[in-house]
């Protein structure tokens, strides 16, 4: 009979040992069910914000752009265009993908680099996978002098601010 009692007290502590593991295993289940709701119910005050550059910015004096020049703001990504005391911005992203277009004076285009798009000095699609035609954004003189260009504000490409 003592190996049957010892078999009985051995089955008794490797049930036991097996209860107690399963046992772990539930409460350890749960409190990391918990855990995660609370702090997912915390992460939810926190918003999801995307900070980005604001749509409306000076570009500067009327001065700093002379007369019958085209110049390229790296900075804003967008050309200025100064001829016959009008002032106009075209984009100088493509609109297939979201290249940065460069102005080829000796034709008078845009050229895309990425998949050869090619744009007239009004922006429209001559040639190329490009949708739709550049975006002219409205330019405005502000009460100390600046150009203050709107990007949401998109505006016709005969579009010009009157110097």
């Amino acid at each position: 009979m003592d190996n049957d009692e010892e078999k009985r007290t051995s089955e008794e502590e490797g049930s036991s040992s097996r209860r107690h593991f399963f046992s772990l295993i539930g409460w350890g289940s749960l409190i990391a069910s918990i855990g995660g709701s609370v702090l997912a119910s915390i992460r939810f005050f926190f918003p999801n914000v995307l900070f980005e550059p604001p749509r409306s910015f000076k570009i500067g004096k009327l001065d700093d752009y002379p007369e019958g020049t085209a110049m390229y703001l790296e900075e804003h990504v967008l050309y200025v265009f100064h001829k016959d005391n009008r002032v106009r911005c075209i984009s100088a992203v493509c609109t297939h993908v979201g290249c940065t277009v460069s102005l080829d004076e000796a034709y008078n285009k845009f050229r895309c680099p990425c998949h050869g798009s090619i744009f007239d000095m009004d922006g429209k699609v001559l040639d190329g996978p490009a949708p739709r035609p550049l975006e002219w954004f409205k330019v405005i003189l502000t009460g100390d002098e600046d150009l203050l260009v709107d990007k949401d504000e998109i505006v016709d490409s005969n579009y010009y601010f009157e110097v």
